[in-house]
């Protein structure tokens, strides 16, 4: 028997009424492409199974309290992509955390002068990231902690690609001028080491 078909905008009011014939038709139709848009933004497509599921069953869940002022389609892209941006987020301060609760650089590849420790280096580095601004701070560790393509980065956090690009700019450039400031005459040693350590350019 072929399962009962549903025009979208009588889905919402079917749903609040407890359909569920209705709730299984939307998941079918919408389920995959939700599911692919996620997976674009997270990169992880395990996360962005356990992301639409989620949505779903929160849709179920709060039938009789929900208020969809668009179609359902605008209502259920909207919640993934909220999701999968906060996942990220949350990744982004793990991410954060780590970068700043680390000592020392251990990579035996990279020679300094001996008057220049690399730990002192790594710490300085450390906290010129913490003086960029936020939203420069949170894309440049995306990008260089988290692995991001400036593509990924800028359909996680819903701006252009453009942007993306110049805030990495503006980035590398308050770093450079940080560095500069504070170290002076190590200031080539230092992009020199900045270039390996986190493969800048």
């Amino acid at each position: 028997m072929k399962p009962q078909e549903y025009n979208e905008e009588e889905i919402p009011a079917k749903i609040a009424q407890g359909d569920l014939k209705a709730y299984e038709f939307l998941f079918r139709q919408k389920y995959e492409v939700l599911y692919q848009y996620s997976a674009k933004i997270t990169a992880e497509p395990q996360v962005s199974e356990e992301i639409v599921q989620d949505v779903f069953v929160s849709l179920w869940a709060n039938r009789n309290t929900l208020s969809i002022t668009s179609t359902i389609s605008n209502y259920l892209f909207r919640a993934v992509k909220n999701k999968s941006i906060d996942y990220l987020r949350s990744k982004y301060a793990q991410i954060q955390k780590k970068f700043t609760s680390e000592q020392a650089a251990e990579d035996s590849s990279v020679s300094l002068a001996d008057n220049l420790e690399a730990k002192d280096l790594v710490v300085l580095v450390q906290k010129a990231v913490e003086r960029l601004p936020k939203k420069c701070k949170e894309i440049f560790l995306l990008s260089r902690e988290g692995g991001l393509t400036y593509e990924e980065i800028a359909q996680a956090l819903g701006i252009s690609h453009k942007t993306v690009k110049a805030q990495m700019g503006i980035a590398l450039k308050k770093l450079r001028t940080f560095l500069d400031k504070h170290w002076g005459e190590f200031i080539l040693l230092i992009i020199s080491f900045l270039e390996i350590f986190y493969n800048f350019f």
